[in-house]
């Protein structure tokens, strides 16, 4: 079936880009900052839609792992242009959570939820970037430990042994802010 280059690449983008904000947002805890990240990835991505349209398969593509690293690499290059390679406090921001996850959502169960996301966010932004990404896959995009690895380049062992230390390094940073 041969669409039209414009379709794809659309249809590229709606199914992509929920994972690619989250992860986005996740990294660069800055809403603004995280939608221009985004974008630029899209603009590079349409700028070059003819070489890699081909790669495009499934559900979310083979390129959201091109999409991570290079928001990934562009969050960095905007650290280095600010001069500020730390994160930021995690109170700093003003990003919400709000999943109605169960029918009876309470504003009680709100702040809770609230309050275990921002801590459970603020211990993400201090590991490793690498520990960060893999996380990110697995539990935020629903990779298996081995597509993970295979996404961001490691083996799968060494996937296994860095889901190992970040987990316990979250234990580590969550039971330490108690």
């Amino acid at each position: 079936m041969n669409q039209d280059p414009t379709e794809e690449f659309i249809r590229f983008v709606e199914e992509t880009a929920t994972a690619l904000y989250a992860y986005a947002l996740g990294t660069c805890r800055n809403k603004a900052l995280a939608e221009d990240l985004v974008q630029e990835f899209y603009l590079k991505m349409w700028k070059s839609w003819d070489r890699s349209r081909e790669k495009v398969t499934g559900a979310r593509g083979a390129n959201i792992g091109y999409g991570i690293r290079s928001i990934y690499n562009s969050n960095v290059s905007h650290w280095r242009k600010e001069r500020r390679l730390t994160k930021r406090d995690v109170e700093d921001k003003d990003f919400e959570f709000s999943y109605p996850l169960f029918a009876r959502w309470t504003a009680e169960d709100e702040f809770l939820f609230t309050h275990t996301a921002r801590e459970l966010w603020a211990a993400v932004s201090r590991l490793d970037p690498d520990y960060q990404t893999l996380l990110f896959l697995h539990y935020v995009d629903n990779y298996s430990i081995a597509k993970s690895a295979k996404e961001i380049g490691l083996s799968e062992t060494t996937a296994h042994r860095y889901h190992k230390r970040a987990l316990s390094r979250l234990r580590e940073l969550i039971e330490g802010s108690e």
